[in-house]
């Protein structure tokens, strides 16, 4: 072969073959590349990935793959390029100086129909469809095309990455409680292959956004179509018997010695306590804790079609639903509840109303009813005029307009106002027939809540919606806002457009605005309800934990009350969910460092949702921090009494029919209700001045970092603002340590949720934890250890080690502990020797006797959940059908012993406590040895379990 021939077909091959992939040619980012895939130091401007740190970097990244779905792309090795591998893109969270990079392409140029990215993007809290990057390709000709990058579409956050239309999360790995990934996305640039002279990226600044490779091709590359995950019954997941669910009375599972006896409010009012507690008018001296739930059931898939044929009763249908009414209030009773917070309030009672703000009559007695069975047996009230939109007829408008009724409450718009004063005031002032009280004079109702997660209103998500006579009304209040405050603001252009932009200048003060917004409109609630004659405890705005709403709460609000979930469903049809463990928690010490320490903290809502691999562990963390921090209330959502409305598949928060949620729940009722799990005896606080919310973004960003928000997990903590009046009239005792903020981690909130998304750690949380050895606020043998993950707290009950995603609990009456399969791990009288799963397992005395001692003992064992042809990603993240009943729970081999006084009796229970099979067990040598394959019991898998002496 002639020589020139050869050496013109070898650069043919080089430029077709280019890293040894057909068609591929691979952009080199070397001589831009500004940051590493590790961070050593969150915001110091050096490092790498988004600069957020350690616990918020990519470290690992295997930068010698080549292949992804068939797309070459070239990976720069850091240690081989001054430490940079990545096109780190300049946004106010991550200071890179970077906008803009060309790379120009030199002889032989690569033809290209296609231009792929392996990219990311961080702090990514924009709308679907919003454009945070574009891409200009050039060609020889002297022609180009542009691509614009939209969120939701082409990338997304690489916090919880799944599928979207055209971005394939290529790279995945668990990182704390969550997914983290990096996109891979196809963009075509022309329709037949042309010669590329140039490529580049433009960033907009909306987001940290971060190329990690480039590759243009002449190949339409198709992405594999990764198989779903299908759920069916087989050994591995079994049916779950739902057919009884309501608890039986005298069974393992009978908790109602954990009610008080009725009537409810035979003590009188709930009150705050001198402590700031709450407590009973004749006890002022006695904290008590409220366990209850959110009864939505009414309007769940079952619930629904229930009350679709019964907008209007006959007599008949109405005394068969206050029977079934009284039997769910004395199942609840039996499940240990007393309180009932009832959400969906208005909808319920304006179904079928003839006009706005009067409820329809057989609504209003059939809750008149529910409110004196409530009282019978206990328990007490919590409610909420509104939800849907108070007191409106067309219950399908104000559910399609609920967010906008916020916006306009908030503003003070008269017809909104006016309809919830009219509803709530007939509500309040009607006399109760069945037990002769107005509800306004009825102890039994503990709370009012004015308006349900009414600061959700005031989310960028709702704000940028709002119709253009609100839009222009919350713009003229605004412009006087900033009159007041900014002199001279006239001049600046856009100054009175609504800055719903986190990078916009006027962000804080526009955080501030929305607080004298949501003040007024407090204000404004509670001269109604003192007019009206209510006289019982309130509670307002338990949506957002953004530090502007906690520093309202703190000077207008007698008690907080607060919303808090893990894996919240997430995108536009809420179908999606974090297939992370929960640990280490950041969902609850987040949520917790919106607590005073002078005032009770009411958690109205919260669960770890389903499908969530690791929702069992929900029931050890929550309720057990809860208890060592002293809550005064958990509400769970929603729904673990069953009103029998018949078989439904579990959906993201269902609780009676999910073996799992109602095992978290009984955990909950011991750990919490029981206060199995001992208070903290020493504190920490954490003080603003309020001059601190006046600076750059802090009050619209959440109060306590990572780091101080941890201290939550070994011992007391609270915030306070030490320049503003305190509404509360209780004085706690005095911190023993009062830190400084050093700056709030960022918020995020969404309409039907609000999480804390923690990316940064800049407090030396090892030293700290020193000191509090050195102070004698942890004991010397105290194992915590925060650069490994370790927390115990001040009492040594609660061990976390979140590398092992491992968390246990040890009091005198109650062990439990939540780990991965294959470990083993000893508490006290507990002892998990092997598990096949992943599981919840806890001992519980049910007897008054320690555990050693107990004759009667729950043993939970609790796994996961899924219903039957359940489908979800190759990830688990996205759900793609939701499958139907029944529902099915995983089993494993479960091999445990119990140090005990003598052998013990082993049954396996159904959910309503019943026995079902009695099991094989040893005791020798003061060891109750068993042994449990869920897969092979009789009646199903369960999560319960009693050990009786016989």
């Amino acid at each position: 072969m002639n020589y020139m021939v050869l050496t013109v077909c070898l650069a043919v091959i080089s430029l077709l073959f280019c890293n040894g992939y057909a068609l591929d040619f691979n952009l080199d980012f070397s001589k831009f590349a500004n940051m590493g895939f590790k961070d050593d130091l969150a915001g110091d401007g050096k490092g790498g990935w988004s600069d957020q740190g350690p616990e918020n970097d990519f470290n690992g990244f295997d930068f010698r793959r080549k292949d992804y779905d068939a797309v070459s792309f070239s990976v720069l090795n850091p240690a081989e390029n001054s430490g940079k591998a990545v096109l780190t893109f300049d946004n106010e969270h991550a200071k890179t100086g970077l906008k803009a990079v060309c790379i120009k392409l030199t002889e032989p140029r690569p033809q290209a129909r296609f231009l792929y990215l392996l990219h990311a993007s961080c702090w990514n809290v924009e709308a679907k469809g919003t454009a945070i990057a574009s891409i200009e390709v050039n060609f020889s000709d002297g022609s180009s095309v542009s691509k614009e990058l939209r969120t939701g579409i082409d990338i997304g956050d690489w916090w919880n990455a799944g599928r979207l239309e055209n971005g394939k999360p290529a790279v995945l790995k668990s990182h704390g409680a969550v997914n983290v990934g990096v996109y891979l996305s196809k963009f075509e640039i022309s329709s037949v292959s042309r010669e590329v002279s140039s490529v580049e990226f433009k960033s907009n600044g909306k987001v940290v956004w971060i190329v990690i490779g480039a590759t243009l091709s002449t190949e339409d590359h198709i992405f594999k179509a990764d198989a779903p995950r299908r759920f069916a019954a087989d050994t591995q997941w079994k049916a779950v018997d739902i057919k009884s669910l309501q608890v039986k009375a005298d069974s393992a599972l009978d908790l109602s010695s954990l009610v008080e006896s009725g009537p409810a409010g035979k003590h009188g009012r709930v009150i705050v306590s001198k402590a700031g507690r709450l407590a009973f008018e004749d006890a002022p001296e006695k904290s008590i804790r409220f366990f209850g739930f959110n009864w939505w059931q009414m309007y769940s898939s079952a619930g629904k079609a229930f009350w679709a044929k019964r907008k209007h009763l006959s007599n008949e249908d109405m005394e068969a639903v206050k029977s079934q009414f009284s039997v769910f209030i004395r199942s609840a009773r039996l499940q240990g509840y007393n309180m009932i917070r009832i959400t969906l309030f208005d909808g319920f009672l304006m179904e079928g109303a003839a006009e706005d703000c009067i409820p329809n009559p057989q609504r209003q007695d059939l809750m008149d009813w529910f409110i004196a069975k409530c009282k019978e047996q206990g328990i007490y009230v919590y409610m909420s005029p509104a939800l849907h939109g108070a007191g409106k007829k067309d219950l399908a408008k104000a559910w399609k307009e609920r967010n906008l009724s916020k916006a306009k409450m908030l503003i003070g718009d008269p017809d909104v106002r006016n309809c919830w004063r009219r509803f709530s005031e007939h509500l309040l002032k009607h006399v109760n027939p069945y037990t002769g009280l107005a509800w306004k004079d009825e102890p039994a109702i503990a709370f009012i809540e004015y308006y349900n997660e009414l600061d959700g209103g005031t989310s960028k998500g709702v704000l940028e919606k709002l119709d253009p006579e609100t839009k222009t009304a919350y713009e003229a209040k605004w412009r006087l806002w900033l009159d007041s405050k900014v002199p001279g603001i006239r001049h600046v252009a856009d100054a009175y457009a609504l800055p719903l932009s986190q990078e916009n200048p006027m962000s804080n003060e526009f955080a501030l605005f929305i607080a004298s917004l949501a003040k007024e409109n407090l204000l404004w609630f509670k001269k109604n309800i003192e007019e009206i004659g209510y006289k019982g405890l309130t509670a307002q705005y338990n949506h957002s934990n953004l530090m502007n709403f906690a520093a309202l709460r703190w000077e207008n609000s007698e008690t907080t009350a607060i919303n808090c979930y893990f894996a919240h469903p997430t995108g536009d049809s809420l179908e999606k969910v974090t297939q992370g463990s929960s640990l280490p928690g950041s969902y609850w010490y987040a949520n917790n460092a919106l607590r005073f320490a002078n005032s009770p903290f009411l958690v109205t809502e919260w669960n770890h949702g389903f499908w969530n691999p690791w929702q069992h562990e929900g029931g050890l963390l929550f309720p057990a921090y809860s208890s060592f921090q002293d809550y005064s209330a958990l509400i769970v959502h929603a729904d673990p009494v069953s009103m029998d409305y018949g078989d439904a598949a579990l959906g993201a928060f269902d609780v009676s029919s999910s073996p799992v949620g109602r095992a978290n729940e009984l955990l909950s009722a011991f750990l919490f209700a029981r206060v199995d799990v001992q208070t903290a005896k020493r504190s920490v606080q954490l003080v603003f001045p309020s001059a601190y919310l006046n600076k750059n973004r802090n009050a619209r960003s959440f109060p306590a970092t990572d780091a101080q928000g941890k201290i939550g997990l070994m011992t007391g903590f609270s915030i306070a603002f030490s320049d503003l009046p305190s509404a509360a009239q209780s004085k706690s005792t005095e911190p023993e340590i009062i830190l400084q903020p050093e700056g709030g981690s960022e918020a995020i909130t969404g309409e039907w949720f609000s999480s804390t998304v923690v990316k940064e750690n800049n407090s030396d949380l090892s030293t700290f934890t020193d000191m509090l050895k050195f102070k004698g606020i942890l004991s010397s043998n105290n194992i915590s250890s925060p650069k490994d993950a370790i927390f115990q707290n001040e009492t040594g009950e609660l061990t976390m080690r979140a590398k092992e995603q491992l968390l246990k609990a040890v009091t005198p009456r109650t062990e439990a502990v939540t780990m991965k399969a294959g470990r083993s791990e000893v508490l006290d009288c507990l002892t998990v020797n092997s598990l096949s799963v992943n599981a919840l397992v806890a001992a519980v005395a049910l007897d008054g006797r320690t555990l050693f001692d107990s004759k009667r003992i729950i043993l939970i064992i609790s796994t996961e959940t899924a219903n039957s042809g359940m489908e979800l990603s190759s990830d688990g993240i996205n759900m793609l059908e939701q499958g139907t009943t029944p529902i099915l729970m995983r089993c494993g081999n479960f091999d445990l012993s119990l140090k005990h006084r003598g052998a013990m009796a082993v049954y396996a229970l159904a959910l309503d406590g019943s026995r079902r099979e009695k099991l094989a067990s040893s005791f020798e040598d003061g060891l109750l040895k068993i042994n449990i394959d869920s897969s092979v019991l009789k009646n199903g898998p369960t999560p319960f379990f009693e050990l009786l002496q016989e």
